[in-house]
Order: structure tokens, then sequence, then C-alpha cells
């Protein structure tokens, strides 16, 4: 959706002629109260040790309350907000990855700065910047199965999951 809004949605396109609607996914969805704009293209991984069903694969978004301040007006900035003249406009979203059943929707795991640890998540320190980028998915060059992933935040860090 990019700057259309903070939801993505799947269609089942086997048959072009007859599209169906598979699920869809927003901010007020559980787990995902983190997802931004959606600007991160999903990644589709196959192989995925542990998951019989292509997975999704993609950033939690761009956060445009803090990333669109003009930089000229920025007084001071942190990992939480960021200051002008006129206040301080706090981080609050986009700060995740997140990896989801191709098929249906349902969360598999995610990481996020902070927040409640559950069996799906994975609470990383210093993921304090939003993940708008495309997720680049590695696979080892033997078995063709994904070993690990690549993506950068809007504060300049690359994660390696």
């Amino acid at each position: 959706m990019r700057r259309g809004g903070r939801l993505i949605y799947a269609l089942d396109v086997n048959n072009p002629h007859e599209p169906r609607f598979l699920w869809k996914i927003d901010n007020t969805s559980s787990g995902f109260s983190e997802l931004g704009q959606t600007w991160s293209t999903p990644t589709v991984v196959t192989n995925l040790a542990g998951y019989p069903d292509p997975v999704l694969v993609f950033g939690g978004g761009y956060d445009p309350a803090v990333e669109d301040i003009n930089p000229a007006s920025i007084t001071a900035s942190s990992a939480a907000s960021v200051t002008t003249a006129t206040g301080t406009t706090n981080r609050t979203m986009g700060r995740a990855i997140y990896v989801v059943n191709a098929l249906t929707g349902a969360l598999l795991w995610r990481a996020v700065g902070s927040g409640t640890a559950a069996s799906d998540t994975t609470i990383v320190s210093g993921m304090d910047y939003a993940i708008p980028s495309d997720i680049f998915v590695a696979k080892n060059e033997t078995t063709n199965v994904p070993d690990r992933a690549y993506v950068g935040d809007t504060g300049g860090n690359v994660w390696r999951i």
C-alpha cells in the first residue's frame, strides 16, 4: 500500500480470470500493531525448515510522522524521537520484521524492538527505527534452503536474521 495505508493483503491469482481474495493484515490485526505504511515488498520464501507452505517476509513499514520531517528543522534526534523547534515526535511504528504464512496470513514469527515476548516474537534490543526496506533472503548454496536474511532500517542499521 506504501503511502496508501498500513495494510497488506493477498490474492490467489492462479486463475487470472477469477482472482480470489485470501487474507488481509493491518495494524489492528493481532500481533501487527507495529505495522506502518507497507513499503516493504513481501519476499516469498519456500523450503523454510518447519514450514510446508510458502511464507512471506517483510519489514514493519514506514513511519511518516518522524521520517517526513524536514531535516533542516531537526534540532535533536534519538532512537525514540525527533525534535524540532515546534516539538518532539516519537517513533511509533514500523520497528519490526514479520514472517507470515503466504496462504493464510497467519503470523509465524516477528522481531520487534520492544513489547511482550511471545512464542512468535523475538525482542531485539536496538530495533528502534522503521523498517520500510525489502528483505533480502539468502539461501545456502549447497542445500538451496534459506538460512539468513538482511534488511536495513531508517536509522542506518543493517539487520541479519
